[in-house]
C-alpha cells in the first residue's frame, strides 16, 4: 500500500513561524483546548522559545493551553519521554549510556593528542586541536559515517601525505572509542541520533493519531530525516519545509550543487521519495504580485551555473525583474565600523514604527557584535540568534582581563583595562574609586612604561613626588595600590611560579580573586559577578571546570 505523505511549505516572503501559528489557532477556534494535543517538533530550542512567545502574541497574551513544542536538533530523553508511552521505548532510552560533556570531552581529547609521540606544542595548542577534532567527528557521527573508513577517501596518489593525518586520526578511530568505553560515556550526537531512531522506530509501530507537525527542518542529518520521514507517513503527520522552491525549472532543480539553498530540499524529497509537485502550499497562502517577483530575483541570483545561460531569456521578464527590485537599496561602505554604523542606524529607522520589525543576516560575527554595539547606544535591545561567546560578556571580559594583567605583569594597558572594568572595585566605593583610577593613569601609566609589578608602579610614584617638574601625584594613589596589590598580588606570584603548580590550584585562587575585586563597600563578588545570564553560564562553566580540574596536568608560568 503507497503511504500518502503529508509535506507541505510556506514561501519564504511569509513569516513562517508567525504563520504557523495563526493556523494551528484558527484549526482550534471552535476548541481551543484541541492545541494542547498537538506535537510541534521545531529546529531548536530557541525557535521553539520564540513559537510560544508567538502564540502569546497572537492571542493578546490571553490564557492558553499550548501545544506540546519540542526541537528535533536537539532533543533530550526529558522531551522525549514526555511523547512516549510505550514501556520497551522508555526502556530503550533509559539504558542509553550518558552523553560525554562537552568541556570534558574537550579536556581528554586534548590530554590524548598531548600524549602523542614527538607532540612538542603547548597544552592550549592541543585544546585548539580537540576543538578541531570534536567538529570533525560530531560531522562524522551526524552524517552516519564510520571512522574506520577514512583511509579511503583519498586517492592513491596523495595516499603519503594523507598517512600522516591518518596517524593523527588514530585518536577517533582507535583510542577514543576505548577512553569513551571507560569513562561509560558516548558522543552527544550518537545519542541525539539514537534517541530520534528511537522515536521514530515508536512512532511507526504505534501510529499515533494525535497531530504531529515537524516544522522548518530540511533534514539535514539522516537520523533528523528518518524521523520527519515517518512523521509524513502519519494520520495527522505533517511536515513543514521553510521556503522551497517550487517553480524553480527542472533541469535547474537537476543541476542544485551542494552549495545552493535548494540542495537540501531536494536531498530530503529524495529521502521521502516524492517529487516537488507532491509538496503543497500550507493553508491560506496566496502569493500577490510583488511575492511573486521577488521570488523570480532570488530564484535567478541562484541559478546554478549549468543553466545560467537561461539569464538570456529575461528580456520577457524585464517587468518583473524591475517590479522585484523595489525598495531595495544597495549602501557601499569604507570599513566594517561604517558599515555596522548604516546597518545600526537602518534598525533604528524601522524601529520608530512599532508594527514592524527588522533582521540583519550575517555569517560575519564580528559585523553582528559591532550592529549590536551601537544599538546599544539607542537603547535597543538586539537578539542574537546565534548567542553571544561568554569570552565577549561582562562578566567574560572581567575574569579574562584578571588572568592577562597577571600573567603580564600588570603592563599598562592590561592593568588599566582591568582596573577601569565596571565590574571592578576591589572593596571600595565604585564612584570614589574611578577618579583615583584616572589619577593613576594619568601620573604613573604615562610616558615611558615603568617597571613590571606594584614595585615599578610605586617606583614611579616615587619618581613623580622627586621630580619638580610634574605636579605631585595625590597620596590616595598610593593607599588604592596597596589595596589592589592586597588582593592581586598572592594570585600573581602563583600564575607566575616557573614551577608547576595543580591546575585545580590556579583555578579557585583565581575564582577568589574575580570575586574580591568584584567586591564593592556594599555589595560581595560573589553575588556581583555571578548574577545575570553570562554570570550563571560562567558559573556553571565553572564548576564544571572543576569537576574536571583533576584530569588537567599541571601548570607552570
Amino acid at each position: 500500500m503507497t503511504v500518502i505523505k503529508n509535506v507541505y511549505t510556506i514561501p519564504p516572503h511569509i513569516p513562517f513561524a508567525r504563520t504557523l501559528a495563526r493556523t494551528l489557532l484558527e484549526e482550534c477556534h471552535d476548541n481551543p483546548e484541541k492545541l494542547s494535543n498537538y506535537t510541534i517538533l521545531l529546529p531548536t530550542r530557541r525557535s521553539c522559545r520564540t513559537f510560544q512567545d508567538l502564540f502569546l502574541q497572537e492571542t493578546a497574551g490571553k490564557p492558553l493551553l499550548l501545544p506540546k513544542i519540542q526541537p528535533l536538533g536537539d532533543i533530550d530523553e526529558e522531551d522525549l519521554s514526555l511523547s512516549l508511552a510505550d514501556e520497551k521505548s522508555i526502556q530503550e532510552i533509559m539504558s542509553l549510556p550518558p552523553a560525554i560533556s562537552p568541556l570534558k570531552r574537550r579536556i581528554l581529547l586534548a590530554k590524548t593528542i598531548a600524549g602523542i609521540r614527538d607532540y612538542t606544542q603547548s597544552f592550549d595548542q592541543a585544546l585548539a586541536l580537540a576543538d578541531a577534532l570534536s567538529a570533525f567527528m560530531d560531522q562524522i557521527i551526524i552524517e552516519g559515517l564510520d571512522l574506520s573508513n577514512l583511509a579511503n577517501i583519498v586517492p592513491e596518489e596523495f595516499a603519503n601525505h594523507w598517512q600522516i593525518t591518518l596517524d593523527f586520526l588514530k585518536i577517533l578511530s582507535e583510542y577514543w572509542p576505548l577512553i569513551l568505553h571507560e569513562e561509560q560515556v558516548i558522543e552527544p550526537a550518537e545519542r541525539r541520533n539514537r534517541l530520534m531512531y528511537i522515536l521514530a522506530k515508536h512512532w511507526q509501530k504505534t501510529r499515533p493519531s494525535a497531530p504531529i507537525i515537524a516544522a522548518g527542518s530540511t533534514g539535514s542529518m539522516p537520523a533528523t530525516a528518518t524521523l520527519m520521514d515517518v512523521i509524513a507517513g502519519l494520520p495527522n503527520g505533517k511536515i513543514i519545509l521553510p521556503g522551497l522552491d517550487k517553480n524553480l525549472d527542472t533541469k535547474s532543480w537537476e543541476a542544485l550543487e551542494p552549495s545552493h539553498p535548494q540542495y537540501g530540499f531536494k536531498n530530503l524529497l529524495q529521502k521521502l521519495d516524492i517529487t516537488r509537485d507532491q509538496v503543497k502550499l500550507w493553508h491560506s497562502i496566496n502569493y500577490s504580485e510583488q511575492e511573486n517577483n521577488r521570488d523570480l530575483l532570488a530564484r535567478e541570483i541562484m541559478r546554478p551555473a549549468e543553466t545560467v545561460k537561461q539569464w538570456n531569456m529575461l528580456h520577457h521578464n524585464k517587468a518583473e525583474i524591475k517590479q522585484a527590485t523595489r525598495n531595495l537599496a544597495l549602501f557601499e561602505a569604507e570599513h566594517q565600523r561604517e558599515e555596522a554604523g548604516m546597518i545600526a542606524l537602518k534598525f533604528r529607522e524601522i524601529l520608530e514604527n512599532p508594527k514592524k520589525t527588522a533582521a540583519l543576516i550575517t555569517p560575519d560575527r564580528k559585523l553582528a557584535r559591532r550592529v549590536s554595539g551601537f544599538c546599544k547606544r539607542w537603547g535597543i535591545d538586539v537578539d542574537d540568534s546565534a548567542g553571544m561567546n561568554l569570552n565577549h560578556s561582562q562578566t567574560g571580559t572581567f575574569l579574562l582581563l584578571i588572568c592577562e594583567a597577571c600573567l603580564k605583569n600588570l603592563a599598562p594597558s592590561s592593568f588599566l583595562s582591568l582596573v577601569k572594568h565596571d565590574l571592578f572595585a576591589s572593596g571600595m566605593n565604585r564612584n570614589l574609586l574611578l577618579p583615583i583610577i584616572h589619577s593613576i593613569e594619568s601620573h604613573l601609566l604615562r610616558g615611558l612604561k615603568p617597571k613590571g609589578g606594584f614595585e615599578g608602579l610605586y617606583n614611579r610614584f616615587r619618581e613623580r613626588k622627586q621630580d619638580k617638574k610634574s605636579q605631585d601625584p595625590p597620596e590616595e594613589i598610593l593607599e588604592t595600590l596597596k589595596i589592589i596589590e592586597g588582593h592581586i598580588e598572592p594570585f600573581m606570584t602563583l600564575i607566575c611560579d616557573p614551577e608547576p603548580r595543580p591546575f585545580k590550584e590556579i583555578l579557585i585562587a583565581h575564582i577568589e580573586l574575580s570575586e574580591s575585586l568584584a567586591t564593592t563597600d556594599k555589595i560581595s563578588g560573589e553575588d556581583i559577578l555571578w548574577k545575570d545570564e553570562a554570570g550563571e553560564t560562567a558559573s556553571v562553566f565553572f564548576s564544571e571546570l572543576m569537576d574536571q580540574a583533576h584530569t588537567i596536568q599541571n601548570i607552570n608560568g
